[in-house]
């Protein structure tokens, strides 16, 4: 179970990594509103730490799928923003070309979890 730093739970990203988010877990998990219009995204930190962003309106879909309430993006940002949404991750199934996956599994009071599978491959240029 991953414990958030609760003082920087739902914080805005650094304006420097060029992307409108909002911390879930300081320096490594955060949600995006697009654009881009993709699902997931991992940035370096200036630090070179890499960190993963999950669309804030995908992850609310999901959330309004899995039942029983209707969620939306601002309901999922305000509910990151008050310390509602947490986060856990499991070792997920390895699949070719990925060198390592994780499920990350989100959760609000009185909804269903949430699961956002992620495979990791190695960047071209990268040893």
């Amino acid at each position: 179970m991953i414990s958030p730093p609760y003082d920087q739970q739902g914080k805005p990203l650094d304006s420097s990594l060029a992307v409108k988010g909002w911390w879930v877990e300081y320096g490594y998990i955060f949600l995006f509103l697009p654009p881009p219009n993709q699902g997931f995204m991992q940035l370096h930190l200036p630090t070179g730490k890499g960190c993963f962003g999950f669309n804030a309106a995908d992850l609310a879909d999901a959330f309004t799928a899995a039942g029983p309430i209707q969620m939306s993006q601002d309901d999922l940002l305000l509910n990151n923003q008050v310390g509602s949404l947490s986060v856990r991750e499991e070792p997920g199934k390895i699949t070719p070309g990925a060198t390592r996956a994780v499920d990350f599994i989100f959760g609000l009071p009185y909804c269903a979890e949430v699961r956002a599978p992620v495979k990791i491959a190695p960047t071209a240029g990268s040893a």
